[in-house]
């Protein structure tokens, strides 16, 4: 499978944490000519100390800064001045097409449709760790383009994955042609053995792992969990503390068609937890977890990712395992935009489509809500139409 990616420059009205403006004088009047009119105003709304770049294209002539609003106020009835305007963010928007249906549904509201194949997204993941805590990840594959390093092996197995499971997960938060972040460094932290198995302690020592890992580093970061077991107070607490530091969670619900709130770490409210939905259908899958503990849903019916058996050919799973790194990579992203770790679950809640599961598959599943895993492709959609 071969995937373009189409990069273009697009601005969006999100306004920098430290607010800025943008200011053009009259095609009559220079930077100079301003500077000797600014020295006449009072000390407080002079503006030459809190200029950073100028500016000079042809008759365009102009000036950015960091003023306060008596300074803007002042600018904006300047008779030399043309504009003013924040200085805006331009972010990156890329195109994957032909793109998997799970990265196609995660950038579009609707349903899809049997044309639908473009990925639509922002924020590649850059700088930003997401820990893949499961049965290793086979580091060396070409579709990681190198962007796998390796943390921890708490099974005692050594590094790798003999099972599949953990390099498949990982190849949907970031790999070239199925992952949804496509620059993410991630992490190996190998916890589950060669049979996806593990016990409550290992969990909590590979969490202990991320945690100091990550501060260390002083990246954000993002840990990955596919997994789950019974209800567990102490795995609870760990998480619970782990959330604390910075670190932002995924959790998948389950595949047990059972209420989520009995599944560590699916519990937790300080983590993301995602179900499954068929995206074919935007059905809740039969075999999902469900209620008040899952936060939203992702595509989890026959996800493409990489093959540990062979290079050449996707290997396509279901699970609510391949659902949560969907929303893993999508943390990834907006981590790298700048939203703060602790405004991420918020920020991915409020992005999300509410009411796109029908009905029917929520009948006698209390609780649970609807709301469909969405980047915000909507966003900047029209700059994408411009520019084909």
């Amino acid at each position: 499978m071969k995937f373009g990616l189409l990069f273009i420059a697009t601005m969006l009205t999100t306004v920098l944490a430290e607010l800025g403006y943008l200011v053009s004088l009259k095609p009559s009047e220079s930077l100079e000519s301003f500077l000797k009119s600014d020295i006449q105003y009072p000390e407080g709304q002079q503006v030459k100390a809190q200029i950073k770049n100028s500016f000079s294209i042809g008759t365009f002539r102009g000036f950015s800064g960091n003023f306060s609003q008596a300074m803007v106020e002042r600018l904006r009835n300047c008779p030399l001045v043309s504009q003013v305007s924040e200085d805006i963010a331009v972010n990156a928007v890329a195109v994957q097409e032909q793109a998997p249906r799970h990265l196609v549904r995660l950038s579009q509201r609707q349903k899809l449709e049997s044309d639908d194949h473009s990925y639509i997204f922002q924020g590649n993941g850059a700088g930003v760790l997401v820990y893949v805590v499961d049965t290793g990840v086979a580091a060396e594959h070409p579709e990681f383009e190198g962007r796998v390093s390796f943390g921890a092996d708490i099974t005692g197995e050594g590094r790798g994955d003999p099972n599949g499971h953990g390099t498949h997960v990982a190849g949907i938060v970031g790999s070239k042609s199925y992952g949804v972040s496509k620059n993410v460094e991630i992490v190996e932290v190998k916890a589950l053995n060669k049979n996806g198995a593990a016990f409550a302690s290992t969990l909590i020592e590979a969490l202990e792992f991320v945690v100091q890992h990550r501060l260390r580093t002083g990246k954000p970061g993002v840990v990955n969990l596919s997994l789950g077991a019974g209800k567990h107070p102490v795995l609870e607490d760990a998480v619970k503390a782990a959330a604390a530091t910075g670190l932002v969670l995924v959790a998948a619900a389950g595949n047990a068609n059972t209420n989520a709130c009995n599944i560590s770490p699916a519990n937790s409210p300080e983590a993301i937890t995602v179900g499954a939905i068929d995206d074919l259908y935007d059905t809740m899958t039969a075999f999902t977890n469900w209620g008040s503990c899952v936060d939203l849903f992702a595509s989890g019916m026959f996800v493409p990712s990489i093959n540990v058996n062979d290079d050449n050919y996707p290997l396509y799973l279901s699970g609510t395992s391949m659902s949560a790194p969907i929303v893993a990579g999508l943390a990834a992203n907006l981590l790298s935009e700048g939203i703060p770790p602790k405004d991420i679950k918020r920020k991915i809640l409020d992005l999300s489509t509410r009411g796109g599961i029908p009905w029917p598959t929520l009948f006698f599943k209390w609780g649970t809500p609807n709301r469909i895993a969405y980047n915000g492709a909507e966003n900047f959609e029209d700059y994408m139409q411009t520019a084909a």
